[in-house]
């Protein structure tokens, strides 16, 4: 099993729930043979999931093993203490450090380094000083291009999706088609955006039964289910939330919820509708948290349960959900 391409396989959105369980645990189980792995199972824990518990599980593993040494000439492990440093895991946050060992993985042939580090000045590009955005898009363009350059696809998506940002249809169309001609999904998913803001839905539609057709692409899929319920066609749209929230596309989990706890387009099913929300929250959905708490503060399919709900409207409070934080504050 190589490490890039599991850490991409990991966290593409073109892998269904059941595969990424199998995945993971696959990588669980290298885990306990090579470094690498074992030290990007504490970050994906800690960072993405927010599983601490099993984030500390790895994290033993770790212990006595000087990362850093060993990180000077293995490509793999020099990516994850990068991550490690820009986050504070493991070690105190060094963003100068982080850099580091982000150029010196890349420069030992891994190809995420440059990934990353393309998001990071892409970051700056949109969060920081307006005068300096310029110059960081062209950093970002400059790591993504040589990610695009080493043969992953993520590179080419990521230079369109900057140029999308940049207003530059024309450079993000041809990289979407350099996608496409690497027979990635995305590709046709980013055109149908692309037709779906010009208002050439026919086309949109079209791109997007080619992208969900090709690997059942979950975002596809979700858009897809948007177009056939503003048709009105609800069979369909159902059909396709469906077939998104199955993928495990929380977005539509948490859209399907709120259809079946409204009742307005589809029969009204609060048992439905708190499942849905039950794991769109679980994901770390604020909107579905603060449902979740509501269904536990009235009681509604469950047991009425002062603790849960509060866990659950605090959840989603963390995330600055109004709702969330008004409710609190009349507990």
């Amino acid at each position: 099993m190589e490490f890039r391409e599991s850490v991409l396989r990991l966290l593409s959105n073109k892998i269904s729930e059941s595969d990424r369980k199998e995945l993971l645990e696959k990588m669980e189980t290298k885990a306990k043979e090579e470094l690498a792995f074992t030290a990007y199972m504490v970050y994906y824990y800690n960072e993405i999931q927010h599983d601490h518990e099993k984030s500390h599980e790895f994290e033993a593993l770790l212990k006595g093993k000087d990362l850093k040494r060993m990180a000077e000439t293995d490509a793999d492990l020099a990516y994850v203490v990068a991550l490690f440093v820009g986050t504070s895991i493991y070690f105190d946050e060094n963003i100068a450090e982080m850099q580091e060992w982000f150029a010196l993985s890349s420069k030992n042939g891994n190809p995420l380094a440059d990934f990353e580090m393309g998001f990071y000045h892409y970051q700056i590009a949109i969060e920081g000083e307006k005068k300096h955005s310029k110059k960081e898009f062209e950093k970002a363009i400059t790591y993504f291009t040589k990610v695009k350059n080493a043969g992953l696809v993520e590179g080419t998506l990521a230079l369109a999706e900057l140029y999308i940002e940049n207003d530059d249809v024309d450079n993000a169309t041809k990289m979407f088609n350099d996608a496409i001609e690497k027979n990635d999904s995305d590709g046709y998913l980013g055109l149908a955006l692309i037709e779906y803001d010009n208002k050439n839905y026919k086309k949109a539609k079209d791109f997007l039964l080619k992208s969900f057709n090709l690997d059942k692409n979950r975002v596809a899929s979700f858009y897809l289910g948007g177009m056939y319920f503003e048709e009105k066609n609800v069979e369909e749209g159902l059909k396709y939330f469906e077939e998104s929230a199955n993928q495990g596309n929380f977005d539509a989990m948490f859209d399907l919820g709120v259809l079946y706890m409204e009742g307005e387009v589809v029969k009204a099913d609060e048992k439905k509708a708190f499942d849905y929300f039950k794991v769109a929250a679980e994901y770390g959905d604020a909107g579905a948290q603060f449902y979740l708490g509501v269904f536990y503060k009235e009681g509604k399919v469950v047991a009425q349960n002062d603790k849960q709900a509060r866990y659950w409207l605090e959840s989603a409070a963390e995330q600055e959900d109004e709702d969330a934080i008004e409710m609190l504050n009349s507990f």
